[in-house]
């Protein structure tokens, strides 16, 4: 059993790791935060909307009839407040944030003379 546990972890450190170089190098592309984040929500949050919207009304709305858990889990809520739901589509939301901050803020901060 340790050793799925170690294939499993591994496998998602490879994912961190390949989906925040995969973000580095997108928005090393052209630099525009604006375009960026309309690319990454084209890429992630349609399909992830077209998925879970579906599956989140099966499952909240007629089997457990909870309207706020549909919303909740719906925008990954639920995953940072009861650990259930998207983390992936969490992680990457946070991902994406990642590069534009570390490309932007240093260059905000005025240089010491």
């Amino acid at each position: 059993m340790s050793k799925i546990g170690t294939l499993v972890g591994s496998q998602m450190y490879m994912f961190f790791f390949l989906s925040g170089m995969g973000s580095w190098f997108s928005y090393e592309k052209n630099k525009d935060a604006v375009l960026y984040w309309k690319n990454r929500a084209k890429r992630t949050v349609v399909p992830y909307l077209l998925l879970s919207v579906v599956a989140y009304s099966i499952l909240d709305l007629c089997l457990h009839h909870d309207f706020i858990g549909f919303i909740l889990d719906l925008i990954c809520v639920s995953f940072y407040t009861k650990h259930v739901g998207a983390w992936y589509v969490a992680v990457l939301d946070a991902l994406y944030v990642i590069p534009v901050i570390t490309r932007t803020v240093p260059n905000k901060i005025k240089k010491p003379r």
